[in-house]
This record gives C-alpha cells, sequence and structure tokens, in this order.
C-alpha cells in the first residue's frame, strides 16, 4: 500500500468509509498535484527564458550603442557654420570666376538647383534687383552656393554695388542660427544676417555696410552679434569690392 493511501486510510478507518469512496479521494488528491506540478516552469526552460532575455538586451544595447556612434560621426563631419563666412571672404579676396553670369535671379536659382542646392527660395527683396552670376564655394569639403545681384541706391539706380546669398544644407554645418529670425554680424568689411528656414541655412552678405544688409530683411531683424575675432583672410578683403 502506498504512503498516500496508508494516511488517508489512518485518517478515515475510524470513519469506514467504502474502498471506492476511498478510491476517488486519492485520485482527486493525485489530479491536484499533477496540475500544481506542470503549472510550474521546468529548470531547464526557466534557464531558457532567462538566455532570451539576456539574448534580447544584448541586442537593444548593441543597436543603442550605434545609434549613438552613427549620431556622433554626423555631428563630428558637419562644419563649424563661421567657415561659411570665411569662405565667402576668400573667395572674393581675388578676381573670381563663375560657371554662370545671368541678369535673371530664376536663372541663377535654376543653377544652383541643378548643381545640388538645397531647394530654396530668394529672399523677396533680393529677387526685385537684377542678377549678377552665381558658383558652388567648398566649404572644408560641404557645398554652399552663392548668388550675387547688383545693388541699387537710393534713387534706384543700380550703382555697381553688390549683395549676395549664400544657400546651404543646414545638417552639413554646425553651430548655424536656430531661428527664421535673421541675426547680423560684421566681420571687418563683410556684413552678414543669416537664418534658417526648415532644412536650409541662408546668408545674406556684403561689403557695402551693415545698413545695406539691414535693407534686405527689413521688418524680419534678430539679434545682432559682436563681431568674431577676425581671421587674416578678412582683413586682407579691401572694403567696395566689385566685379565686372
Amino acid at each position: 500500500m502506498s504512503e498516500l493511501r496508508q494516511q488517508i486510510c489512518a485518517h478515515y478507518g475510524s470513519q469506514s468509509l467504502p474502498p471506492e469512496k476511498l478510491a476517488a479521494i486519492i485520485a482527486k488528491g493525485r489530479a491536484v498535484t499533477q496540475d500544481d506540478s506542470s503549472s510550474r516552469p521546468a529548470p531547464e526552460r526557466s534557464a531558457r527564458h532567462f538566455a532570451d532575455w539576456r539574448i534580447l538586451l544584448a541586442i537593444a544595447a548593441s543597436v543603442t550603442v550605434l545609434a549613438m556612434a552613427w549620431k556622433f560621426s554626423i555631428n563630428s563631419s558637419a562644419v563649424d557654420f563661421a567657415q561659411t563666412r570665411h569662405g565667402l571672404a576668400s573667395f572674393f579676396s581675388q578676381p573670381p570666376s563663375f560657371p554662370l553670369r545671368s541678369s535673371q535671379p530664376d536663372e541663377l536659382r535654376q543653377w544652383a538647383l541643378a548643381h545640388g542646392a538645397p531647394v530654396f527660395q530668394i529672399p523677396a527683396k533680393l529677387s526685385t534687383l537684377s542678377g549678377k552670376a552665381c558658383t558652388t564655394l567648398d566649404i572644408e569639403g560641404k557645398p554652399a552656393f552663392l548668388l550675387c545681384f547688383k545693388t541699387v541706391d537710393g534713387s534706384g539706380e543700380q550703382n555697381g554695388g553688390l549683395v549676395h546669398l549664400v544657400v546651404a544644407r543646414r545638417a552639413d554645418f554646425r553651430n548655424t542660427p536656430q531661428s527664421s529670425v535673421p541675426s547680423t554680424l560684421t566681420e571687418g568689411c563683410w556684413s552678414f544676417a543669416s537664418w534658417v528656414e526648415d532644412d536650409v541655412v541662408y546668408t545674406i552678405a556684403t561689403t557695402d555696410g551693415l545698413e545695406k544688409v539691414r535693407c534686405f530683411i527689413a521688418g524680419q531683424e534678430g539679434s545682432v552679434r559682436k563681431p568674431d575675432e577676425l581671421p587674416a583672410v578678412l582683413a586682407a578683403v579691401g572694403k567696395g569690392m566689385r566685379f565686372n
């Protein structure tokens, strides 16, 4: 006789249970014991479950590390936005060469777009001027697109002065303006106004003074920044620069 049967018989012996009743009680007890044991995970199944979680956590950690590395590589490849100003001054420090000269502002824009410029619009007050020329500037390996326009004097006559528009992809540069409201800056003989719209960073530049820049951004001026330390290349560019 099994131990379980002996214990039950001892407990219920004084009650003179019939054999079939005793057998039913024993069967029910065994069923409950089996159900309880089946609901508990086997040691090997628990170990496998834990191992699966370790694999998932390792994969998640790897993805996080790769994402951080990718973000770092993107940021580290970006060029300081100040280099666009220095690159522009350097370009005009000697007689410039342009692949396209046109009096039509939209022709300058279409040329820039065809050569990889981000989708941009010529600011309204520049689009009323006569076009001059355009080209691509190499700013430490990043392209910036230069469009040049003839300025006018107080009487509305073209006076031979120039104002320039530089557009570039915002992602290619760090320390760009953070607002669509232009901020102005003077470095040596150059005056600048820069702002961002969507993924494009814009700069208006001239050697005709800050007031000339402001007339093209009237009504949307932002902060006025103090001049940065002037690099030697800016000092070499003479005020009143012109080209034919």
